[in-house]
């Protein structure tokens, strides 16, 4: 299970390739070499890597595969116009009690609701650090009360979707932010919130 020093300390490898290259990702004593031409151009320690985003045609072995799953990096393959084709992930091993418990629960709208209310939550203090939690926090207290009164998933939905577009609108609201639109890669925002969750939904 991913912890929060793994967020401070470990970092998203991009690595692009070169067009007329022979290029390779390789590992040796412990580091994650990119190779052009049967030249090392740099290396980065795996214990400081997240995950690596492989944009382009290179050559891959077994061993890079084989220790990337060892220290809990992940491979996420992409083209050259950054669409996701294949990804290897790496397990993490997970907090088996609290699955244990979510799984020993009935009613899956008592969880629904906890994730709801805990991300509107953060969403809110995400705000309050760019000090623009006056226009949202009329929203937030009136809807973190509703949601314990909610009747079933569906209606649950409708309250994170409408809220999470008034967060996004206000929290990107210094770059001309349009709207969330997963997949499309219509800007760059969009484009980083896509690997972000790519990265996230897969630990």
């Amino acid at each position: 299970m991913l912890s929060l020093p793994d967020f401070r300390e470990k970092q998203l490898l991009f690595i692009t390739a070169q067009e007329a290259a022979d290029n390779k990702i390789r590992f040796k004593n412990e580091n994650v070499c990119l190779v052009r031409d049967d030249k090392i151009i740099n290396q980065l320690s795996c214990h400081k890597i997240l995950g690596i985003f492989i944009i382009g045609d290179f050559s891959i072995t077994t061993v890079l595969i084989r220790n990337c799953q060892k220290y809990g990096v992940s491979l996420f393959l992409l083209k050259n116009n950054f669409e996701l084709y294949a990804s290897i992930i790496a397990t993490a091993s997970g907090n088996y009690l609290l699955r244990q418990k979510q799984y020993a629960v009935t009613e899956e709208l008592i969880i629904a609701k906890h994730f709801v209310a805990n991300k509107i939550s953060n969403q809110y203090k995400l705000l309050s650090k760019l000090n623009k939690k006056n226009d949202y926090k009329q929203e937030f207290e009136q809807i973190k009360n509703n949601i314990q009164i909610v009747a079933d998933n569906q209606e649950l939905l409708g309250i994170e979707g409408n809220l999470s577009k008034r967060f996004f609108s206000q929290y990107f609201s210094e770059i001309n932010w349009y709207k969330r639109l997963p997949r499309t890669k219509v800007d760059i925002t969009n484009l980083l919130l896509d690997l972000g969750y790519t990265l996230l939904f897969n630990f």
